[in-house]
């Protein structure tokens, strides 16, 4: 669509001569607020060689539609736009503050929002594609139906976060902590939780096909609809089986796993001194 814009303004372009002076003027004012909206980026994002093209094709939007999915709430809005136009599609590092803004259905995709504050924001259905997290405050956040496929949580805080569904494919949540995080039905094939502390975190229904743990506080809450094909490393437990009188540990937890398809063993906590 941004193309076929252009390639209006390439035939007004050619019949610029014959136009009448009132179109040259109006034609004059669009092209200033053309340029006020926009950058130059020398034609890269359109592959246009300046040498033969006109002025027009080496400039783009300032924030990218094709790239930057804006969410529908106009407060949040526009403080990303803003955010974005300042800094680029990718943010700037050093971290922001999203705390309860709402964001969902926004495209964040390879977005570094490392040592930001975004605790209680609403994150539902957005696109977190490789998004940077690192270090980052996302305490009962909603998350519901996000694609986090190969985003980094490492050392992030989702303690109390909603990750119903949520896809973390990939991700790498070392050393994240998600104590009494819903991660029902969530999606973690080929994750990396070395070390993260999952406490009271509901697993139920939830994919763990493939990730990797590490000694890691595995108090959570299982059920036969989670799928644990492939996990491995190790964990401490107890788990929480509905209709189980008791949570699994130390033998049985391990023979439960196994029987589901996993690997991992099942390790005593570690004493502090």
């Amino acid at each position: 669509m941004y193309r076929a814009d252009l390639e209006a303004r390439d035939r007004l372009e050619a019949a610029l001569p014959t136009l009448p002076a009132p179109v040259r003027t109006a034609l004059t004012t669009l092209d200033t607020r053309f340029r006020e909206l926009t950058v130059d980026d020398a034609g890269e994002e359109l592959g246009a060689d300046p040498s033969t093209t006109p002025w027009y094709r080496h400039r783009r939007p300032a924030v990218l539609p094709w790239r930057v999915l804006l969410p529908a709430d106009p407060e949040a809005a526009d403080w990303l736009w803003k955010w974005v136009t300042e800094n680029g599609p990718q943010g700037v590092p050093g971290g922001v503050d999203l705390s309860s803004l709402d964001l969902s259905g926004a495209d964040l995709s390879g977005a570094d929002l490392s040592s930001s504050l975004l605790c209680a924001a609403d994150l539902a259905r957005t696109r977190l594609t490789g998004t940077d997290f690192y270090r980052s405050h996302l305490q009962g956040a909603d998350l519901t139906g996000a694609d986090a496929t190969g985003a980094c949580f490492v050392r992030a805080d989702l303690d109390g976060a909603v990750l119903r569904g949520t896809t973390l494919d990939g991700a790498d949540l070392t050393r994240a902590d998600l104590y009494g995080a819903d991660a029902r039905g969530a999606t973690l094939r080929g994750a990396r939780l070395l070390g993260a502390t999952l406490l009271h975190t509901d697993l139920r229904g939830a994919d763990l096909t493939g990730a990797r743990l590490g000694e890691n506080p595995f108090e959570v809450t299982l059920d036969d609809t989670t799928t644990v094909t492939g996990l491995t490393g190790t964990l401490q437990g107890p788990v929480t089986l509905p209709d189980t009188p008791h949570p699994l540990t130390g033998p049985a937890l391990e023979h439960w796993l196994r029987t589901h398809g996993s690997n991992a063993r099942v390790v005593p906590p570690r004493r502090r001194a």
